[in-house]
Formats: structure tokens, sequence, C-alpha cells
């Protein structure tokens, strides 16, 4: 039930004009739902939303199996969610391509199986936006 609540979360803090993530919706099974990639315990292991045209901000319901988080090539802004710092499964983070303008602040270690972060051509309104307090 909490994955199901995370990803509407998710879903509900995005503009999706292309209704791209109509498959969405609580009567079917998440592993199912457009962009999602579950392991063999229906634990989402990959969220790749990247080119859909979406807009919004960032919901900080994040999932905690998620080795892929893709959110490229669209057109989110506002705060990157410092929760993405405590996704200890994390492997790859692309967010490239994207107009978001604060800097992820967070206290917490960086998701220690990160291998991967791509935030090249993101449009920022904040120089220090994409600058990662837990990836230096």
């Amino acid at each position: 039930m909490a994955t199901y609540r995370a990803l509407l979360s998710l879903k509900s803090s995005l503009d999706d004009p292309d209704s791209r993530l109509s498959s969405w919706t609580p009567n079917t099974s998440h592993c199912t739902w457009a962009g999602v990639t579950c392991n063999s315990h229906n634990h989402v292991t990959s969220l790749d939303l990247s080119g859909l045209n979406l807009s919004g901000y960032l919901s900080p319901a994040f999932l905690v199996y998620l080795s892929n988080l893709t959110l490229a090539e669209n057109n989110l802004s506002g705060p990157i969610p410092p929760e993405i710092s405590s996704l200890s499964a994390l492997r790859l983070l692309n967010l490239s391509n994207n107009v978001f303008n604060r800097t992820a602040r967070s206290r917490r270690s960086s998701p220690t199986s990160l291998t991967s972060v791509f935030l090249t051509s993101t449009t920022t309104t904040s120089p220090a936006c994409c600058r990662f307090r837990w990836l230096t």
C-alpha cells in the first residue's frame, strides 16, 4: 500500500498533458504502470519517466528499493527533494534536461550504491541548484 501511495503522490505532483501516466490507477498493479519496473517481490526498482513531457514538482515520497530514478527530458521544476539521499539502493540518478531551482540539501549520507548521476543541460534559476551536499 505504501508503494501505491508513494507513486500516486508523485503522479499528483506532476502535470501530465499527454496522459502518459494514465495507466497509474489504484485498481491495477503498480508493476504494470508505464515507466515502473518491479522485482519478483513487487518492489519498485526502476522508475523511468524520461521524455514524457511532464512538468511540476517532485514529490518527496520515494521508494526504498529504487535503484534507477530517471526523470530526464521533462520540464520538472522546484527543488530536488533531499529525500533522494535516503535511497540506499539508488545506483543511477538521471535528472537531465529539467528546470530545477533549488539545491537538494540533506544532512543524510549519500546513497551508498550511487554510481551514476546525470544533471546535464539542466536549466536552473539558481547557480547552486544541483550541487548535492551528499555527493561531495
